[in-house]
């Protein structure tokens, strides 16, 4: 299997099957390639990471921990907050603004529950 995005291209199997291995062969001599990253890495925002399961059959984990560790606080103040009749300025329409594009690519790519609709509170 072999996938890209831009520059990046992730290929995956078996390294016993003869087959495989002539295919692979043919990708690696037909590019220049770069950095080759095994195992575990970091591409696009995600965390990638190949382990074995107890029962020893291969797992590939996608995290994006480190997205979500870096993504910043808004800055508006708990009272501006709890008024019910503030009104938003342009400053905090633009952070809100940043914020749900960061939390909607986080979505798209590994947290579709983030999209889910809650019931309210009863």
């Amino acid at each position: 299997m072999m996938g890209g995005h831009v520059d990046d291209f992730h290929r995956a199997g078996d390294p016993n099957n003869a087959k495989w291995n002539e295919v692979f062969r043919k990708i690696d001599s037909a590019y220049r390639w770069g950095t080759t990253k095994r195992s575990a890495y970091r591409n696009a925002g995600t965390d990638t990471q190949v382990n074995r399961d107890a029962d020893g059959d291969l797992v590939i984990s996608v995290s994006q921990q480190y997205y979500v560790d870096s993504l910043p606080g808004l800055d508006i103040s708990a009272d501006r907050l709890r008024n019910e009749n503030a009104q938003m300025t342009s400053d905090e329409i633009a952070a809100c603004r940043g914020a749900f594009g960061a939390l909607q690519w986080l979505a798209i790519q590994t947290q579709p529950q983030l999209c889910s609709m809650q019931s309210p509170p009863h």
